[in-house]
């Protein structure tokens, strides 16, 4: 009894099934195709290549079973005539994916193609009727795309033989289609919401606006077009733009000018009239105005400014100074600076006014000068990158300006100098005098004293042995 229950269990099996194998295969070889990965067939149509694996072919073309059963070689080329490389291409997607999507013009010539390679699954299709079926899914009618599929009668048999794996891919269909079609849905409102407000004679308007010489802030705000789009059809056409900068009134730019030349400030002048003190400063440059600060708007003299500056070389306070001579601080400030850097006066005085930070600010000044000399940054820009005042860096830059010109004059006179110098030691020690002779010979300056009295130097434009004169021609020389 026990022998017959051992013999029961020896022969007992188990059945495994991977569900999920045809998808995965099918993946794979998919996956292969898209890397290009152990491909070892070519098709050439056309000029073109395209690869595939010789295994797939041969599972679904009979016509490629013989051929390429009798190939030894690892990789082969198929030449195919008289098929068109899209229809070459369409096949190829249907052997991988078991389908295919074509326009219905392209349908006769891609059936004519497969008959001709004995494709499976588009082979058993002999013809369409006159009279297709269209199947047609309505969740695409929201961004008007027809998913279409032309089945025909004979097409029956092919469909029973995928009809086992029509459920899985039906369903996945749908959800695509679904996401698909709630994509368009947020695209449309987005396209609807971003429609423009203006119409092509609204455009021409601003169009002519802007060549009347508006600018394209005032065309942009009255014709109700975006900033944008007016200034690329205005590039594309040509049409150059003016500078749509703040305007000040030219009573008060006038009245400024003449203030700031009769003696005020331009601080005073900015704050008086309403302009930026930078813009005047500009147009005071641009006009060629010269500023020239009264002597009688100052509360002090020569000699008392002379006396605040002995008091600060004694070491006397700055604040204090200035109280008693009744002169700006800012005007001490800078007689006491240039006194620190004349050494009249210790270094201890000039740290005692620096902070903690100064360094930090020297060093954020001389990055801020490196990137404007070196075209990275404007000033401005620099301004605001390194928290540097842009006059301090425009002063700055216009004292190294001064300082490299004056180096380089020095250089070019120095070099100016030393060649002077050489000309005249060569002149001075020199027993003989140069020309300038614009000629092809050759010249060689020699010492008279060296030369026989009974020599004769014949000069020629060649290297020469000897010389040979024509018959009845002579030289004489008259000693």
């Amino acid at each position: 009894m026990s022998e017959i229950a051992n013999q029961h269990e020896i022969n007992q099996s188990y059945w495994f099934k991977w569900n999920d194998y045809q998808n995965h295969l099918s993946d794979v070889v998919r996956q292969l195709l898209e890397e290009n990965c152990m491909v070892d067939v070519t098709l050439a149509a056309a000029g073109e290549r395209i690869h595939a694996h010789r295994i797939v072919l041969c599972a679904c073309s009979t016509l490629f079973r013989e051929i390429l059963s009798q190939v030894n070689e690892d990789h082969s080329t198929i030449i195919l005539s008289d098929i068109s490389v899209q229809d070459i291409r369409s096949i190829i997607e249907f052997i991988y994916h078991g389908e295919v999507r074509v326009p219905v013009e392209n349908i006769s010539s891609l059936l004519d193609a497969a008959r001709s390679l004995k494709i499976c699954g588009l082979n058993e299709i002999d013809g369409l009727e006159e009279t297709y079926s269209v199947v047609n899914n309505r969740n695409f009618n929201d961004n008007n795309e027809d998913s279409m599929t032309v089945i025909g009668k004979t097409e029956e048999n092919v469909i029973d033989t995928l009809q086992h794996n029509y459920e899985d891919l039906e369903n996945q269909q749908k959800d695509e289609v679904i996401d698909n079609s709630m994509l368009n849905k947020k695209k449309k409102r987005r396209r609807d919401t971003t429609k423009r407000d203006y119409s092509d004679d609204m455009l021409a308007s601003a169009i002519n606006d802007l060549k009347a010489g508006q600018t394209l802030i005032e065309a942009s705000t009255k014709h109700n077009i975006p900033r944008s789009t007016l200034y690329m059809r205005a590039k594309a056409l040509g049409i150059h733009l003016n500078a749509s900068r703040n305007e000040y009134p030219a009573e008060c730019m006038k009245a400024a000018i003449n203030a700031v030349i009769g003696g005020s400030s331009l601080q005073h002048a900015s704050e008086t009239f309403s302009i930026p003190k930078t813009v005047l400063w500009r147009r005071i440059q641009k006009e060629g105005y010269q500023i020239l600060r009264s002597e009688m708007k100052r509360s002090y003299g020569s000699d008392k400014r002379e006396a605040a500056v002995k008091a600060l070389e004694r070491g006397e306070n700055l604040t204090k100074v200035a109280l008693e001579f009744k002169i700006p601080k800012t005007t001490l400030f800078r007689d006491k600076a240039r006194l620190v850097d004349e050494g009249k006066l210790p270094l201890s005085f000039w740290k005692k006014r620096k902070t903690e930070n100064e360094e930090l600010k020297k060093s954020r000044l001389e990055e801020a000068v490196a990137a404007c000399k070196g075209g990275k940054m404007s000033q401005a820009v620099a301004s605001m990158t390194y928290h540097i005042p842009k006059t301090t860096i425009w002063r700055r830059l216009q004292q190294d300006g001064k300082k490299s010109e004056h180096s380089l004059n020095l250089r070019k006179q120095r070099i100016a100098d030393s060649k002077h110098n050489i000309e005249m030691k060569v002149e001075e020690g020199s027993d003989f005098t140069y020309c300038e002779v614009s000629s092809e010979i050759p010249i060689t300056y020699i010492d008279e004293n060296s030369i026989p009295g009974d020599s004769v130097i014949i000069l020629t434009a060649e290297d020469m042995d000897g010389l040979n004169l024509e018959e009845g021609r002579q030289i004489i020389v008259n000693s």
